[in-house]
């Protein structure tokens, strides 16, 4: 099996903003235990979270400009979701409030963003674990909406 590694730029543009959080995390959350539903959700996420951040290397990309013009376009509402909460103070509410038109855009963008990747890459197994990413992603992150 052929390894493309140029592939990884496409999950460096989605995995960066989460590496800062880790270091500069949001000021006003409280933690609160999961239920056994949300244990579930989170489960899927991260099985998803796996698949999507390994299978690209391993597919050859299809120079689909359309494609191509939505993963940017998904990779820019990601972004500007990022920065609004960085430079609100990193208040947690920003990372789950909506943007324009688009509810949780920091849980949506990038799910739309690893489907699109997945039609790029011609990949099923990809959008299986998009899918899969986005069972517990989404959930989750409408759950944590009003969490503080």
């Amino acid at each position: 099996m052929e390894v493309y590694l140029l592939n990884l730029l496409f999950i460096l543009i989605s995995l960066f903003p989460n590496l800062l959080i880790l270091f500069f995390p949001p000021k006003d959350i409280s933690v609160q235990p999961l239920s056994k539903k949300e244990k579930i959700l989170e489960l899927l996420e991260k099985v998803g979270q796996m698949g999507i951040f390994i299978i690209p290397i391993f597919y050859p990309v299809s120079y689909n400009l359309y494609l191509i013009i939505g993963l940017i376009c998904c990779a820019v509402i990601y972004y500007i979701g990022w920065i609004r909460f960085f430079i609100n103070d990193r208040k947690y509410s920003y990372l789950f409030a909506s943007l324009c038109f688009i509810p949780i855009p920091l849980a949506i963008s990038p799910i739309v963003y690893f489907l699109l990747l997945s039609l790029l890459t011609e990949s099923y197994l990809l959008m299986i674990f998009t899918l899969l990413f986005s069972i517990g992603h989404i959930p989750i992150s409408y759950k944590n909406i009003n969490r503080r």
